[in-house]
C-alpha cells in the first residue's frame, strides 16, 4: 500500500510502514502528483508548465527525463513493481498506473461511503473510519496543486467526527466525544467551534481547568489568525460559566 494520508509512506505486506525517501524533492512531488491524477494521461507540455515554468522547453525536457528516471529507481528500491509509468501518447505524455498496489485514501472513502447509519451496533465502524484517517492528504509537503483534494477530505473527515461527537454526546458519553473533539483540533486547530464543543464537554466532566484552558486556547488561535475574538456565542456561554462557578465555589 503507499499512504498519501499524513506521511509518504510504503506499507509493505507484513505492516511495516516505511517512509520514501527521494533523492529530489521534485522527484517526490511530480511522483504524487502523478500519482493523484493516477489512471489519466498527463500531457508532458502541462508538466513542463506545472514543475519547470521558467526553463526553456529544451532543458525542462531534459530534467522531466530525469526526473522519470528517479522515480522509478526510486519505485524499484521499494519493491513497487506493481507501479507502472508509461508514455503510451509516443512521449507527449505519461500515464500512472498501479496493479496490486492500494491507496489508503481510496481504501479510506470506500470504506467512509459503505458506513451503516450511525448507532449502537454500528459505532466500531464508524470509530475505525475515523481513527483510519491518520493525517492530512500529503501532509508531510505544501503543494499548491494538492490543496483542494486536502481541504475536501479533511472537510469529509470533519463531518464524519462531529456526527460521531454528536452521537457520543447525546448518549453521555463525554468522555468519547472529548477524545474526538481532540483529534478533531489537531487537525484544524483554527475550527473555533471544536474550542466551544471542548468547552461545554469539560463542563459536564466538572473540569474547570480544562474549560478555562480551551478558551484561552482559542483566544490565542482567533488572534494568531485573523486578529479577532470569540463569537458572542461564546463569550456569553463562558461569561455565564464563570458567575455560575464562583456561585458554586462560595
Amino acid at each position: 500500500m503507499i499512504q498519501l494520508l499524513g506521511r509518504l509512506k510504503v506499507v509493505m505486506p507484513d505492516g511495516n510502514a516505511q517512509v520514501m525517501k527521494w533523492r529530489t524533492s521534485k522527484a517526490k512531488e511530480l511522483f504524487t502528483y502523478m500519482l493523484t491524477h493516477r489512471n489519466e494521461i498527463i500531457q508532458r507540455d502541462l508538466i513542463l508548465k506545472l514543475f519547470w515554468p521558467e526553463i526553456d522547453m529544451d532543458k525542462a525536457t531534459k530534467q522531466l527525463y530525469t526526473v522519470i528516471y528517479t522515480i522509478r529507481q526510486t519505485l524499484e528500491n521499494y519493491g513497487l513493481e506493481g507501479v507502472e509509468i508509461s508514455s503510451p501518447l509516443l512521449k507527449s505524455g505519461y500515464q500512472l498506473l498501479l496493479k496490486d498496489v492500494e491507496i489508503d485514501v481510496e481504501q479510506w472513502l470506500t470504506q467512509l461511503k459503505s458506513l451503516p447509519p450511525l448507532k449502537l451496533t454500528t459505532i466500531r465502524a464508524h470509530e475505525q473510519v475515523f481513527q483510519a484517517y491518520s493525517g492530512n492528504y500529503l501532509g508531510d509537503s505544501d503543494y499548491l496543486w494538492s490543496k483542494s483534494e486536502r481541504e475536501r477530505l479533511r472537510r469529509l473527515w470533519l463531518y464524519h467526527a462531529q456526527q460521531l461527537s454528536k452521537y457520543y454526546m447525546k448518549n453521555e458519553n463525554y468522555f468519547a466525544a472529548v477524545k474526538v473533539q481532540v483529534k478533531v483540533q489537531s487537525f484544524f486547530p483554527d475550527e473555533e467551534e471544536s474550542y466551544f464543543i471542548l468547552m461545554k464537554l469539560y463542563d459536564l466532566l466538572n473540569n474547570a481547568a480544562a474549560v478555562e484552558e480551551q478558551y484561552w486556547l482559542l483566544k490565542k488561535m482567533l488572534k494568531k489568525q485573523v486578529a479577532m475574538e470569540p463569537r458572542e456565542e461564546i463569550e456569553r456561554w463562558y461569561q455565564k460559566w464563570r458567575q455560575m462557578s464562583a456561585i458554586l465555589q462560595v
